[in-house]
């Protein structure tokens, strides 16, 4: 029988938790039934733990990445899952009233990301490979899988601020849009 990797970015994924307003997803479930009729070979999940400053830690920062950290060994011990974190960077910017803004963006994820896409395609250990996102990043290394012979196909949103780049649609074999019927089946 043939084998299908699912490659999960969970930052986009928490985007579409908020755009569907669901509060749980069961990983495995979802991850079984986007490989359908395919064997899972592995189910990538890449994310960032949340920030917390080492000098002056917030307690309700610290209290996140607690969590977070649960949740993602939680991930780990499940059957044939592989849990990829980059990390977070704080960077400053300023709003439209000239008031500076703390925000953070994740570093490495991206990378990751595509280099295990790239990396699953040329090994051959997969024919096909499924990738919940929606970022333009993935564009190139959905270009180079399908090189390599591979079949992508992208599962995504497109609603409630939750959207997904263009080229990326255009890039892979096939696309499925979530719908609520999807995440009813998902909640945990």
């Amino acid at each position: 029988m043939e084998r299908s990797a699912v490659l999960i970015d969970g930052g986009y994924v928490d985007h579409v938790k908020t755009a569907f307003r669901a509060s749980r997803v069961d990983f495995f479930r979802l991850s079984q039934e986007l490989v359908m009729p395919y064997e899972r070979f592995r189910t990538y999940y890449y994310h960032a733990l949340p920030y917390v400053d080492a000098v002056q830690p917030d307690p309700d920062d610290v209290r996140r990445r607690g969590n977070a950290q649960r949740f993602l060994d939680g991930l780990s011990f499940l059957d044939r899952f592989e849990v990829r974190l980059g990390h977070l960077q704080r960077f400053a910017t300023y709003d439209r009233q000239g008031s500076r803004v703390i925000r953070h963006r994740q570093k490495l994820v991206d990378v990751l990301f595509s280099v295990d896409l790239v990396e699953l395609a040329w090994s051959g250990r997969v024919a096909h490979v499924v990738i919940v996102a929606g970022d333009s990043d993935f564009v190139l290394a959905v270009r180079a899988a399908k090189a390599a012979g591979l079949v992508v196909r992208l599962v995504f949103a497109d609603r409630g601020g939750c959207h997904v780049d263009r080229e990326l649609r255009k890039a892979c074999d096939e696309r499925i849009e979530l719908t609520d019927a999807h995440l009813a089946r998902w909640a945990s």
